[in-house]
């Protein structure tokens, strides 16, 4: 590619040096007056070097020698000369010696003007012509109709020439076409429109570039064809580049989700990723690395894992290929447990070498080594004698076995001691090995012992056993039992000794009559397929005729037998009925208790409305005594002034006194019985709320006013004040009748007790909105407060402080109630000992449906 650098300075140099020589011509140009002497001269010399200038033909040969006279315009003249001969040769040594074809045409006929030495070898379309390129078109150079090698149609002559590089086809030998890179520069002056053009002929680096390609596209078809998981990451911040299928199917993802990102699929141990690295870093490749990974699901898996660092894309990356080994390593795992798990002493060993693959604990043990020092040291070292050894290994090539092969054999100190060995020759992971048990005779006698001491202890252990027990072979043979057994399921030593089939023992217990009593689906699943019936009920209990209850349980054994197990668990049975006829008996009792304390719920509304009824008869009583009392004096006044009239006697004075008598006693009458309708109108809608639970839409104030005005009788008794502070325009749909009952019932206890007696006392209720459909209530006294012992408890059933003087300790516990059920909201409190409490009421602007009668939680 042409870099821009270059192409600036190839245009400064061809265009510069005219642009140069212009300017200096216009210098020269001054007016010159003919009368000057040799002025005539001087200007016949500026006009052949105008000539010169605008015909761009600057070669020193035509110049000729620097013309020598008197005057200023010579010397202009002269110094002109000088700096278009030296731009002139250092723009035509640049442009002739560039390795790039440089050509200049006209913009109006893209006829060629001139090309550089570069031009006329790249298009030998100049051969044998005398201007060589000059005169010929740049059609006849690039095809410009043609589409370009990188387009799939021809691109317009003002994007070709629009300053950037393009590639298109060059004109060759025969009209053969080959792709070159062009850059344009323009350049507009006086003279006309010229454009020069840079062009380097790239099929080398095109035929790279498809190569390049064809590679990738190789390396890719490769990457795709391995069979086993492959994934190729940059070095820089392991990006996974590339997933094969295989690789994909063990991540558990699809192959494009996982690119492009980093790697689900991790080293499980940090080391294990830090030796890896380490070794690329140094090697630049890993071969035939256990390592354990990790995937998306969090699934382990072994794998064997080589690596080596490549160039893929451009970038420095690392192909990761590995083969999945879990099953191998499980297997391995699962022998190497075998081979610690077998109680005699065991040791694997390579038959190449004899080097030690694998031992367990006791081996090890005996020669005086743990397994980690054992491992990979010469078992020869334990011989004593070499021509046994050459013996055994002779044996064991020819039949490929040897029992008790006896020996002496030493430990780790070269202690001697005699044994024997049973070997077997396998295929260990591609290669023979030998497997080796070694048997101390010097300790046969005691193991012997010791086993026939732990069968006897086994044998006592079963024998007293609570439980009862059976053991089978894989063909469900009885090949054990204790003693327990033969009680607990009434099998006698003879039936059991002769080792007879679970089949066979469920039989002869159906024609006994043990399945007596049960139903014939259990019957028949108790008599059917045994090993049905051990895997399908691993656990279950069976009723005996004779009341007891057995627990039967199966175990599978690892050879394919079971152990099953008899518990008599009647006791426990007879417990769970107790406890299951308990449960019932407390349901019923906490039902009745639910209707105790509606009963009680009910039995406090009606108090409550009953207090209500006093009250505001009381409270009625005054304005309408006061109404009788002005009724009866009018009344009188009346009688007077009716007989003054019929006798004649009725004065001026006397009609105005009555007069005044009649309207002060009527405005009287009017106000208390006035008085009197709002105080039945207050209780009459507060007797209806407290006696029914009906849901509508109320004004929160002016509810709260009608509630202590049905509390007046009970506040006037005492010198508490009460104040009420909610916003007059809060508009709720709720239960009127239970938030009624609710302050009822903080009032009452904060006259009962909260204040103490003869102390006057204040009551707050604030109302808020707090959210747009969340209502909140306190209600504050300056009372006595609530201890903090007994704060967590006051919501509680029965709970109160004055038992012993009426309390019932279900006031706020109904309180609690109506608000949770029927408010649909929460109560808190807040109390400090001497300084008053205060209840927190969060209720919704809307009140939920209450649930149907028995539907709430229990």
């Amino acid at each position: 590619m042409i870099g821009l650098p270059l192409l600036l300075l190839v245009s400064v140099i061809i265009f510069g040096g005219g642009w140069i020589a212009g300017r200096r011509f216009a210098v020269a140009q001054a007016p010159v007056s003919p009368d000057v002497p040799d002025g005539r001269a001087a200007l016949d010399l500026l006009s052949e070097l105008e000539s010169r200038v605008r015909e761009r033909n600057f070669s020193q040969r035509q110049l000729g020698p620097r013309e020598a006279g008197p005057g200023i315009v010579i010397d202009r003249y002269n110094a002109v000369i000088e700096a278009i001969e030296r731009t002139v040769s250092r723009s035509d040594s640049v442009v002739r010696s560039a390795r790039d074809a440089i050509v200049t045409f006209s913009g109006e006929d893209r006829v060629i003007v001139c090309a550089n030495p570069a031009a006329e070898v790249l298009f030998p379309v100049g051969e044998g012509r005398e201007g060589g390129l000059a005169g010929l078109r740049l059609d006849d150079l690039i095809a410009i109709d043609e589409p370009p090698p990188n387009r799939s149609a021809p691109r317009p002559i003002g994007r070709l020439m629009d300053g950037k590089t393009r590639v298109t086809w060059g004109i060759g030998a025969d009209a053969t076409r080959f792709p070159v890179e062009l850059t344009a520069s323009h350049l507009v002056d006086e003279d006309g429109d010229y454009w020069t053009v840079f062009l380097r002929d790239v099929s080398d680096r095109l035929e790279a570039q498809r190569d390049f390609q064809a590679a990738q596209e190789a390396q890719q078809l490769i990457l795709d064809a391995i069979p086993f998981p492959v994934a190729v990451m940059r070095r820089s911040d392991a990006l996974v580049l590339y997933v094969n299928a295989p690789l994909a199917k063990v991540g558990n993802r699809h192959a494009h989700s996982m690119m492009g990102r980093r790697s689900s699929i991790k080293y499980a141990s940090r080391d294990d990723y830090t030796g890896v690295q380490a070794a690329l870093d140094r090697d630049g490749r890993i071969e035939g690395v256990e390592v354990l990974m990790r995937n998306a699901d969090d699934r382990t898996f072994w794998v064997n894992l080589s690596a080596v660092c490549i160039p893929y894309q451009g970038v420095d990356a690392v192909l990761v290929g590995f083969t999945d080994v879990t099953a191998r390593k499980e297997a391995e795992d699962a022998q190497r447990k075998l081979i610690d798990a077998v109680p005699v002493p065991l040791v694997l060993a390579r038959t190449s070498d004899a080097q030690v693959l694998q031992i367990n604990h006791r081996a090890a043990e005996l020669f005086g080594l743990t397994p980690e020092q054992a491992i990979g040291r010469d078992a020869t070292d334990f011989y004593v004698v070499e021509e046994e050894r050459r013996r055994l290994g002779t044996r064991l090539r020819n039949d490929g076995q040897v029992d008790e092969f006896e020996l002496q054999l030493c430990d780790s100190a070269r202690q001697p001691f005699w044994s024997l060995l049973s070997a077997r020759l396998f295929n260990h992971r591609g290669e023979p090995a030998t497997l080796t048990t070694v048997n101390v005779i010097n300790e046969r006698k005691r193991i012997e012992q010791e086993l026939a001491r732990d069968r006897a202890m086994l044998k006592a252990t079963l024998e007293n056993m609570d439980q009862a027990m059976l053991i089978t072979d894989g063909d469900l043979r009885v090949i054990g039992w204790n003693h327990r057994c033969a009680d607990l399921l009434d099998l006698t030593a003879e039936v059991l000794e002769p080792g007879p089939t679970l089949a066979g023992l469920a039989g002869f217990l159906a024609e006994r009559g043990d399945f007596a009593g049960l139903s014939d689906e259990d019957v028949l699943q108790f008599t059917g397929d045994q090993r049905d019936l051990l895997e399908s009920r691993p656990i279950y209990e069976r009723r005996r005729p004779n009341g007891m209850v057995v627990e039967a349980r199966s175990n599978r054994l690892p050879g394919g037998g079971y152990v099953c197990t008899y518990t008599d668990v009647t006791e426990r049975k007879s417990a769970e009925d107790a406890l299951r006829a308990s449960k019932e008996a407390a349901e019923m009792a906490y039902d009745r208790l639910h209707q105790a304390q509606d009963s009680l719920l009910q039995a406090e509304k009606m108090a409550a409305l009953g207090s209500l009824v006093a009250g505001v008869a009381h409270e009625i009583n005054t304005p309408i005594g006061t109404a009788l009392t002005a009724a009866s004096h009018l009344g009188e006044r009346t009688a007077d002034f009716r007989a003054l009239l019929q006798g004649g006697k009725l004065k001026k004075s006397d009609a105005d006194r009555y007069l005044e008598t009649a309207t002060e006693s009527s405005a009287i009458m009017v106000a208390t019985i006035g008085r009197a309708a709002e105080l039945i109108q207050s209780f009459k809608q507060v007797a209806v709320d407290q006696s029914t639970d009906i849901r509508r839409g109320f004004n929160l104030a002016e509810y709260i006013g009608e509630i202590l005005l049905s509390l007046r009788p009970r506040l006037r008794q005492t010198a508490h004040t009460v104040s009420v502070d909610c916003p007059d325009d809060l508009e709720i749909d709720s239960y009127p009748g239970a938030l009624s009952q609710v302050l009822t019932n903080f009032v009452m206890n904060s006259l009962v007790h909260g204040f103490a007696e003869g102390r006057a006392g204040r009551i707050t209720i604030c109302a808020r909105l707090q959210q747009p459909d969340v209502v909140s209530i306190r209600y504050s006294d300056t009372g006595k407060g609530i201890p903090e012992k007994n704060l967590g408890k006051i919501f509680e059933p029965f709970f109160t402080t004055r038992r012993g003087s009426g309390g019932t300790g279900l006031g706020l516990h109904i309180v609690f109630n109506i608000v949770a059920q029927s408010l649909g909201g929460t109560i808190a409190v807040e109390s400090i000992e001497g300084q008053g409490a205060s209840f927190i009421l969060t209720i919704p602007r809307v009140a939920p449906d209450k649930p149907e009668h028995g539907d709430g939680d229990r």
